[in-house]
């Protein structure tokens, strides 16, 4: 609190203290008092009015400090009106009961809320089980009918967006709470490369690519399901966004916080000025709205992923030259 906003809050009777005084003045003139003892009256009124002013302004500021101080220590700052202390006056009580209230109707909305959130995730999470099923077997049939290799290879391809999309929609639904559905164990990076290739070898392999592969036998920490789907993402911009002779190369290399895996394409690549926005829910960027297909949440749930499971992910690309992704492991901790 600032003198000034003192001032404005007791605007009223200071002009009504003036004003009094001023009418006191007159009539002690009026009844003949001398001006020596005038001076003395309204001496001891101004240090009174000083004094009182001055104890109301520093303790108001000392109570808004303190308020302010246990606020800024607080992890639920709705917790404020219970934690404040008593109150010092009838205003105050009114304002932290109204606090209360108003708490405790948010913390209700908050329950109802979270409660129809996690209904409604159960239920995407139930519907995603179930039309994989269906998924799956109408590939398999596919698969068997006599149509020109042409024709089944454009129809399988449909249906594996339509998977890859239904599955991203489940991973989706739990990013909220990828810590609590976090499974860390010690896992061979090259396992989960040649296994996310492997669930990806189709669309490779129909559309050319030019794999390779130089990651050891690193064992780093991981959850191996959210890592899988994250490479998986990966390798679809890949597809996706690829060139006319598409490469696609794994390589892992040492850092000082841990190991690094780095995937590089030589597909259209990156501009400079949309790097900074590929990690942004929705942006799909120039490329992404010449290919229709393009939804903006793949590489936008990567990273949200990595920050939930503590993985460090970078990108840089050069337009029409290259893309490389980088995923950091932090250093394998033993005991």
């Amino acid at each position: 609190m600032t003198i000034k906003q003192f001032l404005d809050d007791h605007y009223l009777s200071l002009v009504l203290n003036g004003f009094g005084g001023v009418a006191l003045a007159i009539f002690l003139r009026f009844i003949g008092v001398a001006g020596d003892y005038l001076f003395l009256i309204f001496g001891i009124w101004l240090l009174v009015l000083l004094f009182y002013y001055g104890w109301q302004f520093f303790r108001q500021r000392q109570r808004i400090r303190k308020l302010k101080e246990t606020m800024a220590a607080l992890d639920q700052k709705n917790l404020l009106a219970e934690i404040a202390g008593k109150p010092r006056s009838a205003l105050e009580q009114c304002y932290f009961d109204l606090l209360r209230e108003a708490n405790r109707s948010m913390t209700q909305q908050v329950s109802d809320y979270r409660r129809s959130f996690e209904e409604y995730q159960e239920y995407i999470e139930q519907w995603v089980h179930d039309v994989k099923t269906p998924i799956a077997a109408s590939q398999l049939m596919l698969e068997n009918l006599s149509l020109a290799d042409q024709q089944k290879q454009e129809l399988l391809e449909e249906w594996r967006l339509v998977d890859y999309y239904v599955e991203q929609a489940l991973f989706y639904a739990r990013s909220g709470e990828a810590n609590k559905d976090y499974l860390l164990q010690e896992v061979s990076l090259a396992t989960v490369v040649h296994e996310a290739i492997q669930k990806s070898q189709r669309q490779l392999i129909g559309h050319g690519f030019r794999i390779q592969v130089e990651v050891d036998e690193e064992v780093v920490w991981m959850d191996r399901k959210w890592v899988l789907f994250i490479l998986t993402q990966i390798i679809n911009n890949s597809i996706q966004y690829r060139s006319d002779n598409p490469d696609l190369c794994f390589y892992a290399r040492k850092t000082a916080s841990g190991t690094c895996l780095v995937i590089r394409d030589n597909g259209l690549g990156i501009s400079q000025e949309e790097l900074p926005r590929i990690f942004d829910k929705g942006f799909t960027g120039k490329k992404g709205r010449i290919h229709e297909k393009s939804s903006g949440i793949g590489l936008y749930l990567c990273k949200r992923l990595c920050d939930k499971l503590g993985l460090g992910l970078s990108i840089d690309s050069v337009l029409g030259e290259y893309t490389e992704v980088m995923i950091e492991f932090p250093q394998l901790q033993r005991g």
